[in-house]
């Protein structure tokens, strides 16, 4: 998909529950990134959720293939399932009229896997090309991070006097 970038489509924000759909958009919003490390301090505080609410809603994602999450390195990632995404765009709003709209999680599973069960088991040499090529991805992602983070830093340095909220 090289960094392509996919939208919520009317048809996708009318079916999602409104707590899934605030995590959706909250994770569309950082897209340029394959994939999203899985902060739960942090997201609850941007998105004013509780630590359930979250869980619930990366579970409702990931219940519909809207969301794939991996366990790298004893870090969660979140990825956007984008092909998915992009399905809904075909979806006509007489369908959507008529479906129930996607049914919200009520039961957390994603994150119930031991870490320690998967570091212990996955050796770098079992692991196939596309999850080598995942890894690689991921690894980029966390480069881009720090690099951002460095450049965020010394721009607030440089302009400490500058209050950069709107508010």
């Amino acid at each position: 998909m090289e960094n392509e970038k996919v939208y919520a489509s009317q048809q996708l924000i009318c079916m999602l529950p409104p707590m899934a759909l605030k995590v959706m958009l909250y994770l569309l919003n950082w897209q340029k990134y394959d994939s999203v490390k899985y902060y739960p301090n942090q997201m609850t505080k941007l998105m004013h959720i509780s630590q359930e609410d979250l869980d619930l809603a990366i579970q409702t994602l990931e219940d519909n293939k809207l969301l794939d999450i991996s366990l790298i390195d004893q870090t969660w990632m979140l990825s956007i399932n984008k092909e998915v995404v992009k399905k809904y765009f075909n979806v006509t709003m007489q369908q959507i009229h008529d479906h129930q709209g996607l049914k919200m999680a009520t039961k957390v599973t994603w994150n119930k896997v031991e870490k320690n069960e998967e570091s212990k088991s996955a050796s770098y040499e079992d692991l196939t090309e596309s999850q080598i090529e995942k890894l690689i991805q991921r690894l980029q992602v966390i480069k881009n991070e720090k690099e951002q983070t460095k450049k965020v830093v010394v721009s607030m340095s440089k302009n400490n006097d500058v209050d950069l909220l709107p508010f």
